[in-house]
């Protein structure tokens, strides 16, 4: 955990890695139903209908990938009603890496352990930025269906 006044900040994931590259940004609200908990650095889906009525849940690595929850250094986890932003399409940030990955290598997010792996099958929701060992925070670029 990050303390504000510290001299020099660690790197956390949902952090933006790049400020100069185009890529988006949106508020939403999680619905009164939303179930469990999403944190800094996680990422999400569109779920519902096909007019998405539901706005985010927790990304499964299959479809509806909208992106990754934006750090905060307010708060770290979001319940029913709360407000967060999240990167979508095209943003470079940190995120955690599971497993060793080289630059240009497509990733999927595993929601069970909360970090992004090689893709094997399903979504591809981010792509390594740099190289990275396994257990790293490392920047991706976000591949979000918008």
């Amino acid at each position: 955990m990050q303390n504000m006044n510290q001299f020099r900040q660690s790197v956390e994931a949902g952090m933006i890695a790049l400020e100069a590259i185009e890529g988006k940004t949106i508020s939403v609200r999680l619905p009164a139903n939303f179930e469990g908990e999403l944190h800094n650095g996680d990422m999400v889906k569109l779920t519902g209908s096909e007019e998405f009525d539901t706005i985010v849940g927790a990304a499964d690595g299959v479809s509806n990938t909208l992106g990754m929850v934006a750090y905060n250094v307010k708060t770290t986890k979001y319940k029913a009603n709360d407000y967060l932003d999240i990167f979508i399409n095209g943003k470079i940030v940190f995120g955690k890496i599971g497993e060793a990955v080289n630059a240009g290598d497509e990733l999927t997010w595993d929601n069970t352990n909360k970090y992004f792996v090689k893709k094997t099958t399903g979504s591809v929701d981010a792509m390594a930025f740099a190289n990275a060992g396994a257990n790293e925070i490392s920047k991706v670029v976000i591949k979000g269906i918008m």
